[in-house]
C-alpha cells in the first residue's frame, strides 16, 4: 500500500492507520507458523526481512489502531524496538465484539458423540495448538487433573495432529470446526490460556455464547 501511494504520488496526503492482529510481534509468529520449513542456513535471512516488514510497516504508519490498551503489552514484551517506534505516533482504541452463533449440535447429542456423560464436567480449548496461544498450559493442567482422577473431560479443539496429545479417554482432541459455538455450549467452561493475548476471537465468541470462562491474565484478557 505504501509503496503504490508513492508511484502516485500520494504518500503524503493519505493518513495511513495500522492495525494488527498478532497476540506478539508479527514475525515471531510467522517463525512458528513456518514450523521449521526454513533451512537453517536460511533462518536469518527469514528473521531479518521479517522484522524489516514489522519495523517498515509499523514505522510509516501515521497511526495505530488496537482493541485495547492492554492489547499492546505483548509488543512491549516480544519487541524491544517497539517503544521507540511508536512514541510519537497516535495510538487509537476500539474493542471488538461478536454476535451470539447458532447452536447446530446440541449439548447433550455433541456430548453422545463425544462418548462424554451427561453430568460431567468439561473444560474447553478451542484455538490453533500454539505454544503462545496457550495450549501446553492447558495440556499440562488437564493431565495434571486426569492424574488426580478428577471425572473431567478435557476437549481441545482447532488442529488435525496425527497422535493425540495426551493417551486418556478423558482427554478428546478434534481439527477445525466451522461450528465452535456447539463446543463452547457442550463445555462448562472455556479455557483461554495465552502465554500473550490480544484480543482473541475464541474468547469473544465465548463471551459472546455465554459460556463461563477462564482466562490468562494477560494482554487482551486482563482488559476483559
Amino acid at each position: 500500500i505504501y509503496n503504490f501511494l508513492r508511484v502516485c504520488g500520494l504518500e503524503e496526503q493519505v493518513v495511513k492507520v495500522l492495525t494488527t492482529h498478532n497476540p506478539i510481534k508479527p514475525s515471531l509468529e510467522d517463525e512458528v507458523y513456518d514450523g521449521g520449513r526454513t533451512k537453517a542456513s536460511e533462518l536469518e535471512d527469514f528473521r531479518f526481512f521479517h522484522n524489516y516488514r514489522d519495523e517498515f510497516a509499523f514505522t510509516k504508519a501515521d497511526a495505530l489502531l488496537f482493541p485495547c490498551e492492554e492489547a499492546m503489552e505483548p509488543y512491549f514484551q516480544t519487541w524491544p524496538r517497539f517503544a521507540e517506534i511508536i512514541k510519537d505516533k497516535p495510538v487509537y482504541f476500539s474493542t471488538t465484539g461478536a454476535l451470539k452463533s447458532d447452536v447446530v449440535t446440541p449439548r447433550n447429542v455433541l456430548r453422545r458423540e463425544l462418548n462424554i456423560p451427561e453430568d460431567a464436567k468439561v473444560f474447553l480449548y478451542i484455538g490453533r495448538f500454539m505454544k503462545v496461544r496457550g495450549i501446553d498450559t492447558f495440556v499440562d493442567a488437564a493431565r495434571r487433573m486426569i492424574e488426580r482422577n478428577s471425572g473431567c473431560y478435557f476437549v481441545a479443539v482447532g488442529e488435525d495432529i496425527p497422535a493425540p496429545l495426551i493417551e486418556s479417554p478423558y482427554w478428546i482432541q478434534r481439527g477445525f470446526t466451522q461450528y465452535p459455538a456447539d463446543y463452547m455450549t457442550m463445555a462448562d467452561c472455556c479455557v483461554i490460556a495465552s502465554n500473550h493475548n490480544y484480543f482473541d476471537l475464541g474468547m469473544i465468541e465465548i463471551l459472546a455464547q455465554g459460556s463461563p470462562l477462564i482466562a490468562a491474565e494477560t494482554g487482551g484478557c486482563r482488559y476483559l
